[in-house]
């Protein structure tokens, strides 16, 4: 699907007469939504993100995907044009809240498909915010939460980043404050710096370094952000764009509770949860997801290893699709959300897609090179500067070089002070009258006696000490820098097979949060 065509294939709606939305305002609304595989008793809820449309939406629900037999309803949120927005009400209210979207979402699944449980919530960046949501607003009403590229509470840093493409929206000529709707006139340029300003925060500076964009047709960068930010973006109503932006903005499970506490909501989550962010998102980055799990009853953290950033998470990038799906890494707390009949062990897997002997080996064996490579990496480091490749040790030999050369320096200062001591008692010779009045007295020849043993027993010390200090050299920084040197050709060799399948799906990289 090509940026602007939109898909309306299964989209269905469900109406509310009378909803009371959380700044107080009671209008009648419609819930968009897809229903797939209805006849599964194992409900799966997945909400729309930001960008997201439902047909956009990643659903797991492929014949060889892990959802495919459950009944999956991918909702639209409230908002996003498809469900009630204000590009399709007037009435609209100007601001939405987190839970607005849980309670709406909740009376089409309760009152529409009569549903009293669901298996999970699932959901990539905004569709992830919307799991912490539920988990905390209706407890007991799901088994399992999978946040993807999310988190319980916006960070201050995604809140800023969030303030540009508002901007660039907002200050734009041909939005007029607001005003260009009623003159029946669309926001072109302003639509499209939207999508330029964002564009960059949602792949990572290593993707761009390596020019993944050509894998996906473009020539040049130019090219892509044309193609893939200007163009989708100039599709969306700028009202819908702008108060979808300023309910991630204020998303907080904290306000969830009467305290207002974020932490105590998360230590309220009963569901099982598993926390899947990205290593290179800049919205929600992993240390963010890291400190979330902390407090959660039952939560586990997965990181997706991807140079794709936060759309890793959302379908752009096969490879990462294909490891979310078959969950190669083992998660304890996801036993019994598998397929019955699935030939994986659910202890061993998150998802249920089965995999070939073959292609397990070649999994671990990527695996085990990836593990090895990211601990070397923090080893040993190469970096290029013109055409000499200059090596540069940093963090476990830098801490290493650090602790030999310390000890290097406390047993030179000891040694020094042992002569100091020395010096300090032995005679002064012809020194029988100082020239003050005192009279020089000998050094007792025990005081001698001590500070020449001092002297001697720290130099012995700092020759033993030394020998072996200085074995870091050639038993912890050589060694590093060789095994990261072997271990790279035959990472490569083994890459290079799934590197063969790896396969774009293009369409997602319209939803962006």
């Amino acid at each position: 699907m090509s940026p602007g065509t939109y898909d309306i294939t299964g989209i269905e709606r469900y109406h509310i007469d009378s909803f009371t939305f959380n700044s107080g305002a009671s209008l009648p609304i419609h819930i968009a939504y897809r229903s797939y595989n209805p006849s599964s008793p194992k409900k799966i809820l997945i909400p729309t993100c930001f960008g997201g449309r439902i047909n956009t939406t990643l659903s797991f629900t492929s014949p060889t995907q892990c959802l495919s037999s459950h009944h999956v309803i991918v909702i639209a949120m409230l908002g996003n044009g498809e469900s009630s927005s204000p590009s399709n009400d007037p009435r609209f209210p100007k601001d939405l809240d987190y839970r607005d979207q849980i309670n709406a979402q909740y009376q089409l699944l309760t009152k529409h498909f009569g549903i009293q449980e669901l298996e999970a919530v699932i959901g990539f960046s905004m569709g992830g915010q919307q799991a912490y949501y539920w988990a905390c607003m209706y407890p007991n009403f799901m088994r399992f939460v999978i946040p993807i590229c999310g988190s319980a509470k916006t960070s201050l840093h995604n809140y800023a980043f969030l303030e540009g493409p508002k901007a660039a929206l907002i200050n734009s000529v041909d939005y007029e404050d607001g005003a260009c709707y009623a003159k029946s006139m669309k926001p072109v340029r302003g639509l499209r710096a939207f999508g330029r300003t964002y564009c960059a925060w949602a792949m990572s500076a290593p993707w761009f370094r390596q020019r993944q964009f050509e894998k996906m047709g473009f020539d040049t960068v130019e090219a892509f952000i044309k193609a893939q930010w200007e163009d989708s973006f100039e599709s969306w109503h700028a009202e819908n764009l702008l108060i979808l932006a300023r309910m991630w903005q204020a998303g907080d499970v904290g306000k969830t509770r009467e305290d207002q506490d974020y932490l105590k909501a998360l230590e309220s989550i009963q569901a099982k949860t598993l926390v899947m962010p990205s290593r290179t998102d800049t919205y929600f980055p992993p240390e963010d997801s890291e400190t979330e799990v902390k407090y959660l009853k039952h939560g586990e953290l997965a990181v997706i290893e991807t140079v794709w950033g936060h759309m890793a998470g959302g379908g752009a990038n096969e490879e990462d699709t294909e490891w979310m799906n078959d969950s190669k890494d083992k998660s304890s707390c996801f036993e019994g959300f598998h397929n019955p009949g699935r030939r994986m062990q659910s202890v061993q897997r998150r998802f249920g897609k089965p995999r070939t002997a073959d292609e397990s080996q070649v999994a671990v064996l990527l695996k085990d090179f990836d593990d090895a490579d990211k601990m070397l990496s923090r080893v040993c480091a190469l970096q290029v500067s013109g055409r000499t490749m200059k090596p540069y040790i940093f963090q476990i030999v830098e801490a290493s070089k650090a602790w030999r050369d310390a000890w290097v320096d406390i047993l030179t200062v000891q040694q020094r002070l042992a002569y100091d001591f020395q010096d300090m008692y032995s005679p002064i010779a012809d020194s029988s009258d100082l020239g003050e009045g005192h009279q020089a007295r000998e050094t007792p020849k025990s005081t001698l006696l001590r500070t020449v043993k001092l002297q001697k027993a720290y130099s012995e010390l700092k020759n033993d000490l030394l020998e072996e200090v200085n074995m870091v050299d050639t038993r912890i920084i050589k060694p590093a820098m060789d095994a990261r040197e072997h271990i790279q050709p035959l990472k490569k060799t083994i890459k290079r097979r799934g590197d063969k399948k790896a396969r774009l799906h293009l369409p997602y990289m319209q939803q962006s949060g």
